[in-house]
């Protein structure tokens, strides 16, 4: 799994901010027959300090349909999720559109996060692993 911006993950104090980030769900590395389509795939965002300039609260993520855990995780569920295929019938990838909002207090560290994405995508007999990170950066 990639995540990706088009734009910068750059926020400034006090503020609350809206994006989307589009996830791209890879095929497996090995061939297995049939598979076009993962029953789910969940994804867990985790924000954490990576290199303050100075102390505070953590912003707030929040997106859509995503259950917010007690761990402070963003945890997002799909289902149903189609691999694309080119003109030749080989499977592709399938890219996965989240919406979300990060609120940004007063009281936040000035530096840099990061948003730790781990997610996993299941289909009959078939689990799929991916992890991967994105940096966000506050300054006042």
């Amino acid at each position: 799994m990639r995540a990706q911006s088009d734009e910068g993950l750059s926020f400034q104090r006090p503020g609350n901010y809206h994006g989307t980030l589009s996830v791209t769900v890879w095929p497996l590395w090995y061939y297995v027959a049939n598979l076009d389509t993962y029953d789910t795939v969940t994804m867990n965002l985790k924000l954490g300090k990576y290199m303050m300039i100075s102390h505070g609260s953590l912003p707030v993520l929040s997106g859509g349909s995503c259950a917010s855990l007690q761990d402070g995780t963003l945890q997002c569920t799909w289902s149903n999720v189609q691999l694309s295929q080119d003109e030749n019938g080989v499977t592709l990838d399938a890219t996965l559109y989240l919406e979300l909002d990060v609120t940004v207090g007063p009281g936040a560290g000035i530096g840099f996060y990061q948003i730790t994405l781990n997610g996993i995508a299941t289909a009959p007999g078939v689990t799929f692993e991916g992890h991967t990170f994105a940096t966000l950066v506050v300054y006042a």
